[in-house]
This record gives structure tokens, sequence and C-alpha cells, in this order.
């Protein structure tokens, strides 16, 4: 029953038949949902976020009232059956219901907002709480901070994080085209998303529902904050420097000092009303600035080989900053429009810029600059009657893979085990840009054989993906020191200069549709079913045309093959079937003979 960001209320109203009101309001903003009772006086509020609820009902000895919690996609049982006088009071004092979970086929663990708060880290990376789901991988690889985990391959590993996907206010962060799983993880030592801005999130590992997307291991859906009647305002500080860290085995065994280094992390957000009870606003910002040490090491030369070099390697020796700066801005705006209508408009910014890639024998000059810029907007709709709930939402987001040589004026200049001067000689920029346009709508009285709470959906997404890729666009020079070869420092071994026009544009439309149900076919039987159908216009590259010399190339492949298979067959060699089985057309495009991705279906049960 829970939604990819909201959760599900549903229960019992004692003594009452079917159109009873019962009506669910959130005391901080004022927000509430209102649904009718079916005929055996059960209900069911969907859509609900994350929250404190006062839920209400008329029964026929007076009005039943509870006070209880939802978390992300959490679904509960709150059977109403107490008279409450004074709601308020209970509002104050804490003594919120806690609600019984209802129990589902889904393997998921709730990572609350007291948990992002309390527990320490040092990278202020949310993805780290995900370690709180039994069998969830976070790694440590600093320059790619990514989760796997729930599921397992053929050899017991934990799936790979191509196969997870983190949803944020139900907007996939997908990356369809780098490495990393989602948006701006690829390369980074930077956070996906500012943790201060985050209110709290789930972890699915196992039977999560068709209406997440692009998934096959585990599933994080996490939900952001949002202000409410009351000003607030939220401010940190994170400051470490050398003193606080250690020195590895070798700089100990070296006897080497400390090498300098500081982060700051730091940020402020601020929340409250617009208008009372209808227009909210959040903002936030994060900072997460650092500071390493890289030290350049150039070889040992003897004079005659200075000589020939024309200068001292040991001018480019000594440790240098190595800085990183990433900055995340989050803004929400939400509105109440009325009892049956809600609104929200997001807009997340997350700027980047890691200078690295030196050190050791490569000089200050071979740094790049890694530019990880993402920008994503987010507006929805939820339209709701008595036993419907409809969710329109539409996204678009620009992520940006951009390593850039900080030195674009000089060549490439390789010493061989010496020092390396002048500028990278690779370039890329990999942008993705996805427009996102999605529709759900539940349905909650549907009574056969027991109650059914019936979601269908329909996601329309079309990416558009740029990859310029420039391998030796900065030319690059070798130079060896091999008497015996007759090489030496005077003069380039080898030259190395890329030519062509490697840059590649494509599109891709994606169309998915689910319809999954959750039947409470008796109050100790349920079943959670779900089906999803995904297609892809462009998966496979479908207009792409092999160029005519390479296909005449393999075509006289298959006469070389064709003829030799004759050869052995003539002089009466056995040969297997598929021996010299092949076909050059097999691996030919032609731009018309390859078809869109149309057989993904997917089908989701579970029995509780």
């Amino acid at each position: 029953m829970a939604q990819v960001t909201t959760g599900t209320i549903r229960g019992h109203v004692a003594g009452v038949g079917a159109g009873t009101v019962v009506e669910a309001v959130n005391p901080d903003t004022g927000f509430s949902r209102k649904v009718k009772t079916r005929e055996d006086g059960s209900y069911a509020l969907t859509g609900l976020r994350p929250g404190t609820y006062r839920i209400t009902a008329t029964g026929p000895d007076g009005v039943y009232e509870e006070v209880v919690r939802i978390q992300v996609a959490q679904s509960l049982v709150v059977d109403m059956d107490q008279l409450t006088s004074d709601i308020e009071e209970i509002v104050v004092v804490g003594k919120v219901r806690p609600g019984m979970e209802l129990r589902t086929s889904e393997i998921g663990t709730n990572v609350t907002t007291e948990q992002i708060d309390m527990l320490p880290q040092g990278s202020r990376n949310f993805l780290n709480f995900a370690r709180l789901a039994p069998g969830v991988r976070v790694s440590r690889d600093e320059f790619r901070q990514q989760f796997s985990g729930g599921a397992a391959n053929a050899q017991g590993d934990s799936l790979a994080a191509g196969q997870t996907n983190v949803f944020i206010d139900g907007v996939s962060l997908k990356s369809n085209v780098q490495q990393g799983g989602i948006a701006g993880q690829d390369g980074s030592r930077g956070n996906p998303f500012s943790q201060l801005a985050v209110q709290e999130f789930k972890v699915l590992t196992q039977n999560f529902k068709a209406e997440f997307e692009q998934a096959s291991s585990s599933v994080i859906t996490a939900v952001t904050k949002s202000g409410s009647n009351e000003f607030e305002a939220e401010a940190f500080g994170l400051f470490a420097r050398k003193n606080f860290t250690e020195r590895n085995f070798f700089d100990k065994r070296d006897d080497r000092p400390k090498p300098d280094f500081s982060r700051n992390q730091f940020g402020a957000s601020v929340s409250g009303p617009i208008i009372k009870d209808k227009l909210f606003f959040f903002l936030s910002y994060e900072g997460n600035f650092q500071d390493r040490s890289e030290t350049v090491v150039p070889g040992v030369v003897t004079p005659e080989q200075q000589a020939l070099l024309g200068f001292d390697p040991q001018e480019f020796a000594g440790t240098r900053t190595s800085p990183f700066r990433e900055h995340l801005g989050f803004a929400k705006l939400t509105w109440d429009i009325s009892q049956s209508q809600y609104a929200e408009v997001a807009v997340n910014v997350s700027r980047e810029s890691d200078i690295r890639d030196f050190g050791g024998q490569n000089s200050l000059e071979r740094a790049n600059n890694i530019k990880n810029p993402v920008t994503s907007v987010r507006a929805k709709h939820e339209f709701s009657g008595d036993f419907f709930l409809n969710e329109l939402t539409f996204d678009w987001r620009k992520s940006t893979f951009n390593p850039t040589p900080l030195n674009q004026e000089d060549p490439a200049l390789n010493f061989r085990n010496v020092i390396n001067l002048g500028g990278q000689s690779f370039r890329q920029e990999v942008q993705d840009v996805a427009f996102t346009l999605r529709d759900n709508v539940t349905f909650s009285d549907i009574s056969w054989h027991g109650n059914h709470v019936v979601k269908a959906g329909i996601r329309v997404a079309r990416v558009e993906a740029d990859v310029e890729f420039g391998a030796f666009i900065n030319p690059q020079f070798d130079f060896f020191d091999q008497p015996a070869d007759d090489l030496d420092f005077s003069f380039p071994a080898e030259a190395r200069l890329g030519v062509g026009d490697p840059n590649i544009s494509v599109g891709n439309t994606q169309f998915g549709v689910f319809l999954q149900d959750d039947w409470e076919a008796t109050d100790k039987l349920i079943f959670n079913i779900g089906i999803r159908w995904d297609y892809e216009g462009n998966m496979n590259n479908k207009n792409f045309v092999t160029p005519d010399d390479v296909a005449e190339t393999m075509r006289l492949l298959q006469e070389m093959r064709d003829a030799d298979t004759a050869d052995a067959l003539a002089q009466g060699f056995s040969v297997a079937p598929d021996a010299f089985d092949f076909r050059a057309d097999d691996f030919i495009s032609t731009g018309n003979n390859r078809s869109p991705f149309m057989k993904r279906f997917s089908a989701i049960g579970g029995v509780l």
C-alpha cells in the first residue's frame, strides 16, 4: 500500500458501515486528507507524507481520535476504537501512538530523522546510513561513493551499484550514461544530495513494488524536508585538520611528516510558512571544502641525462595542494491548495570542482579539474477524492561529467621514470539530460473476496546523451633513455596525436507501465501482486550503420572461414557444426535491423 515517498494508514472504525468520513490532519502544516469507510467499516488513507497525523472518525458513541506517526513508504494499521477528549494534549505531551505496521512482503529498513541527525559520520553522505539495512554495502572508494547490496549474484556477491536506484521525492537519480549507479557519483568524492535536506528514507532490499523502475537489487526512497507553520533554522559546521589524522605505515617507516590536510563542512537551512496552513518553503545549502596534499617525487638522473633534459627535474619536486570544492543547494515550495489538491516544486543544484591526478612522477602541470555539475527541477500535483489519489510528477535533470586538463596550453612530455610535464592528453565531457513525466493513480474502494488497494502508473522519459571524448587531443611525446636502442632524452621516441570526430549524440525514449494490488483477503492473509512492463526505443543505438570498409572486411572474413570449412570437409576432416559458424550479417548494422527493446516484463508477488 505504501507509495514511493508517502505512506498509507488503514484500519477499521468500530461500529460503522459505509460512508463514514475518516480524516487525517498534520498539525504542523494543516495538510489533511479525507476518505470514506467501506461497507465493513474499513478505510485506507493513501498518499500521506511522513509526519505526525491526527486521525478522526465519528462513530456511534462519539468521535474516535488517534495520533500516529508515519514514516516514508510505510503502511500502518490504525483501528479507530478509542474515544479521545483532548487530542491537543496528546500532541503536546508527545503520546503519539506508533501504529502497527501492516504485514507486507517487502523487505526494507526505515532510516529515521533521529538517526540521520544523531548518528555520526565524517562525509555527510546520506547513503552511508544505508548500512543500517542488512546486506547493504556502501563503497569505501572515495572517488565513487555508491551503495549495493540486498540481492546477490551467482557467486554470492552483492549486485553492483548499476542494479540499484535512488529516489528523492519519488524522482529517480539513476544515471543513464555514467558509472556509479546515480547521477553525479562517477569519479566524485562529493555527495549526491544534501544530507541537510533529507528528512528520512527507506532501504528496500527485496520484493519491492512494481512502481520502482530500473532496479533489480536494492532501492533507496527518500523524502526531503518541507516547511511548516513554524519558522525554523538550522546550521552546522564540521572541521578537521591534519592533527586529527594518523600517518600511514609508509609515512611512519620513512619518517615523513604528516601531509597537509583540511576538511571544512558547513551548511544551514531555513523553513517556514508563506501563507499559514497553505504555502510553505524550505531552503538549504551545504559546502564541502577539502584541501589534500600530493607530493611530486621526480626520478633521479645522472649529469649526462640532465644535460639532455635541459632542466633540473627536482625543480618540480615538492608538496602541492589538491583542492576540492562542493556546493549543494536545495529549495522547495509546498502548497496545500485545497482539501483535494496539493502541489510542490523543488530545485536541486550540485556543483563541484576537484583538482587532482598529480603526484609521484606527475607534475602539478598534469592535474585535471574534475567537474561534476548536476541540476534537477521537479514539480508534483496531487488530486484526491473519497476513494482515489492521482499523483502527477514532472522532472528535468541535467548532469555532466567533465574532467578537464588544468594545463591546456603545453603538450604532454613524458620523460620515462623521471618526470611527466605538460597538460593531460585526455578530455571528456559526458552530458546526460532527462525529461520524465509520470502519473500514478491509487484506488482504495475495491472489494472482492476482501479489500484491495490498487495502484497503476505510467512513466514516459526522454533521455539525451552527448559524449565528447578526446584521446590525445593534446599531443603526447614519450622520451626514453635506452642507449642500446639509440634513444635518449634529447628526442622523443614516440609521438601520439588524436584525430577524427569521436563525439556521440544519442536519444532514447523510455516508457513504463505498472499495476500492483495489495489484497487483504482476511485479517491474516495478504497478497502483494504486481506486474511491470518497460520499453526503450533506442537502447541498442538502432540507427547505427556499420562503415562500408568494416562491413566489407567482415564479409571477406566470412568468405575465408567458409573456404576453410569447405577445404577441411574435402580432406575428410570432421567439422563441428558451429566450428566455423560465422555470419557477417549478424554483426553488420544497416540502420534498419535493430529493434526497440520491448520484452522487459517483471512480475512481483508475495503472500503473508
